[in-house]
């Protein structure tokens, strides 16, 4: 715009535009107007950290002095539900214990569904499958059983 002074009224020269205006807006009956608070929300909001989940189960195997086989398993969050591994000894596994936030299980000896007690010899490959009760929760199977 010219916001430039007027020193000579007289001398300055002056242009009209004409142009329509339209004002929208709301007449409120003061008697029927109320004041409500504003629906409250939340916004839950998650980080995800950058360091990466082991793709795989912890493994851990226990043998004690009378020859005792415990197999622990511990399944993170974002790890698969599901682990394999070959035997390098000949066992019998008598009890599956410790199952923490895991549903439902299968426990296969070279592609077979076994049901306890059941043996794994040298070379042979066991899979464990099983479903989550919660899958951001940890999950824990043990195998406990005997050198044979």
């Amino acid at each position: 715009g010219d916001e430039s002074q007027i020193e000579d009224f007289e001398n300055r020269r002056f242009y009209v535009q004409m142009y329509n205006m339209v004002l929208q807006g709301y007449i409120l009956d003061e008697e029927d107007f109320v004041v409500m608070p504003a629906i409250n929300r939340a916004l839950l909001m998650q980080e995800v950290l950058p360091n990466e989940v082991a793709q795989t189960a912890i493994q851990s195997v226990n043998v004690d002095e009378d020859g005792l086989l415990n197999y622990n398993f511990t399944f993170k969050p974002g790890v698969a539900n599901s682990t394999s591994f070959d035997m390098d000894i000949n066992a019998e596994f008598t009890n599956i214990t410790k199952v923490d936030n895991i549903d439902t299980f299968t426990v296969k000896v070279d592609g077979v569904v076994q049901t306890v007690p059941f043996s794994a010899t040298d070379g042979q490959t066991v899979l464990i499958e099983f479903n989550r009760v919660n899958i951001a929760l940890t999950s824990i199977i043990t195998l406990k059983g005997n050198i044979v």
